[in-house]
């Protein structure tokens, strides 16, 4: 514990975008047995990350330029005992680095997830090489704050022929996580 500690501590920074975006739905809830049904507002948090290509480390693999990443996620409810943790592993390849310069190419992560309102914290991380980042804040969610849904600021919204992750009904939606 102690050396990890220790590597966070003396490691490069990462400077990456983290934007929560919050979209609110109505659940209907129906109990067959006991005929009965009740409706919930349910929120889905999606947080999309850009982390830009020169915050990462970078290999050379044969004729490839490609970085490693880990990027830690904690969501805790801080008004009850619930916390969820994950971890992502994703391999970013670049042409050239010239290339990604000139393009001023950003990676882009999305994860999401569904809540009960509340407030809540969160954390992520992400670890390339020895470097290390991270982006914390609370988020406070409310049925009365959230009578519609966030706007998500998009780069790039065409029709997903791929069924991509970014996919949004028939839509690949290119989120723009600095806004």
């Amino acid at each position: 514990m102690i050396s990890i500690l220790l590597f966070l501590a003396t490691a490069d920074s990462i400077n990456f975008y983290a934007d929560p975006v919050v979209y609110r739905s109505t659940l209907e809830i129906r109990d067959t047995i006991a005929q009965t049904s009740r409706v919930e507002d349910i929120f889905y948090v999606e947080f999309n990350c850009g982390i830009p290509y020169y915050e990462l480390s970078f290999e050379t693999s044969d004729t490839l330029i490609l970085t490693k990443a880990s990027i830690a996620f904690l969501l805790r409810n801080l008004e009850r005992p619930d916390s969820i943790v994950d971890t992502l592993y994703r391999q970013y390849t670049i042409p050239s680095f010239s290339q990604a310069a000139q393009q001023q190419l950003l990676f882009l992560t999305q994860f999401g997830l569904h809540v009960p309102e509340g407030s809540y914290a969160y954390d992520i991380t992400v670890l390339s090489g020895d470097k290390t980042g991270r982006v914390a804040d609370k988020l406070v969610i409310r049925k009365e704050n959230y009578r519609m849904s966030d706007i998500l600021i998009a780069q790039n919204i065409v029709y997903d022929t791929i069924d991509t992750y970014l996919r949004k009904g028939a839509l690949r939606v290119v989120p723009h996580p600095s806004h």
